[in-house]
């Protein structure tokens, strides 16, 4: 991977982490979709006699009247029987949320007796502070102002990719423009784009594994630095662990070990 195409992937990591402060934590429970009942039903008189608005007695001319004990179940909004047994209204909350709701309510009973400052930075906002501590953020959204200002189009198209929740699957045509707009943003970062040192791990571990397919290849300590893109001190690194576990294993076996130069090619 060439340092331009690493710059363009750790600006696609930031694009895919930015919003994770942001993202839907709330402890309010959800209704479930569906027919309920209501207090109100239509007038089964006026409705029935097309009369609405015209002096009904049972419902004064408003089309509904309140649902008397005998009266079928009718959901007042879709107007039709609820002829099945309704589903509960409200879903169980879950683990997170409960925590939410509980982390809440100790937060409020604290700010109301003095033991806590309630201007503090609300939840979100710590979140966002260790974002921007953990990675280049600030500086992406600058350029994603600056995109919004030169280029408004591109920044709907990043929008629509990365911030939408709807994961598009890009054609050729849409793969291509993505490069661009990410080569756009990556151009007016700074030098060192800096991600979440998970991802950080994960990319270090994957060039590792690179670097030992290419040394077990036989690949020159040069051609290998050119093709991953990590310095000869990694590379010699590998290659005296390659080294390490080869002696270890033909010893094992009863085995002569086997020297070797570290900057040598292992064909």
């Amino acid at each position: 991977m060439t340092p331009a195409e690493r710059r363009r992937e750790n600006v696609r990591i930031l694009l895919r982490t930015l919003n994770e402060p942001y993202s839907p934590k709330s402890s309010r429970p959800l209704a479930e979709s569906g027919l309920a009942p209501s207090r109100f039903i239509p007038c089964p008189d006026c409705r029935h006699n097309r009369r609405v608005g015209r002096g009904c007695l049972a419902c004064d001319g408003r089309g509904y009247r309140p649902r008397r004990k005998g009266d079928p179940e009718v959901d007042g909004y879709a107007a039709k029987p609820v002829t099945v047994e309704p589903k509960p209204r409200v879903s169980p909350m879950s683990p997170a949320r409960l925590d939410a709701a509980l982390a809440a309510v100790t937060r409020n009973l604290l700010a109301y007796d003095g033991l806590i400052d309630p201007y503090e930075a609300e939840g979100w906002e710590r979140e966002v502070e260790a974002r921007n501590r953990s990675g280049s953020y600030q500086a992406l959204e600058r350029a994603l102002d600056r995109m919004q200002l030169e280029i408004p189009l591109g920044r709907s198209f990043i929008t629509w990719v990365y911030f939408s929740g709807l994961a598009p699957r890009l054609n050729a045509a849409g793969r291509h423009l993505d490069d661009l707009l990410v080569d756009w943003l990556a151009a007016r970062m700074p030098g060192k784009i800096w991600i979440p040192k998970p991802y950080f791990d994960a990319q270090q571990a994957e060039r590792a594994q690179r670097v030992r397919e290419l040394l077990a290849a036989g690949w020159e300590e040069d051609a290998i630095c050119a093709e991953v893109g990590v310095s000869r001190k990694l590379v010699r690194a590998e290659a005296a662990a390659t080294l390490r576990v080869s002696s270890t294993t033909r010893a094992g076996n009863g085995e002569a070990p086997v020297r070797q130069s570290l900057g040598a090619s292992h064909a």
